[in-house]
């Protein structure tokens, strides 16, 4: 899956010259964290999320709340976005894979996502679970297993060994992941998401192959 495919197409995004309550106006009333900042072009300037919109101590501690109201009036955008240069961006080709890897290695919530130099959308963490639920069938009832296979050099055979048995059953596969276990480096597990059938049929069929043990095993409705 790529950020095209999950992405928020079409995003609000804001003027630099908009003054910093009209900016948290908009993104009150479109119940959104993050705004990319944008020229008549569409062109990437910048971006402001809610953490803009929080004052420090030092700066109002002095001032009564007419002089605070006057202070964030006088504000505008462009003064305290994140310039574009700083601003971590997506493309539409970038694979889901990426971009998580890019939000948690840079702890960020939000990608701009730019084709040719226009802001074409924004991908968030929100929509790349989104994303990961649909790649494990979450949508769909069914029977959701987890099972546990060495880390060797077999190349998880024995995941291959299930899929293609599940299809000699003519099952489905509505979604499927792998990970590694954490803190036991000899094994890997796999998710494996199969809709019309029961948990005791299930079972049945990791019985009848060698290495594969089930950690969990459950009816997703």
């Amino acid at each position: 899956m790529l950020v095209r495919d999950c992405m928020t197409r079409h995003p609000v995004m804001i003027d630099p010259r908009l003054s910093l309550p009209e900016a948290r106006k908009v993104m009150v009333e479109n119940e959104i964290g993050h705004l990319p900042v944008v020229d008549e072009g569409n062109r990437l300037l910048g971006l402001i999320t809610r953490s803009h919109f929080a004052l420090s101590l030092d700066n109002i501690d002095s001032l009564d709340v007419w002089e605070i109201s006057s202070k964030l009036t006088d504000l505008r955008v462009k003064s305290v976005m994140i310039k574009k240069r700083q601003v971590i961006i997506a493309t539409p080709q970038t694979t889901v894979e990426e971009a998580a890897k890019m939000l948690s290695s840079h702890k960020i919530s939000c990608l701009p996502v730019v084709d040719s130099e226009k802001v074409t959308g924004i991908i968030t963490t929100i929509d790349l679970l989104r994303s990961y639920q649909e790649m494990l069938g979450l949508p769909t009832p069914g029977i959701r297993v987890t099972v546990r296979m060495p880390a060797h050099e077999k190349n998880f055979s024995e995941l291959a060994e299930l899929v293609s048995a599940i299809g000699e059953k003519d099952w489905g596969v509505m979604g499927i992941g792998t990970y590694a276990v954490p803190h036991q480096p000899q094994y890997y597990e796999a998710v494996v998401k199969i809709p019309g059938v029961s948990i005791t049929e299930v079972e049945q069929l990791v019985a009848t192959i060698s290495d594969l043990t089930i950690t969990d095993i459950r009816s997703i409705s």
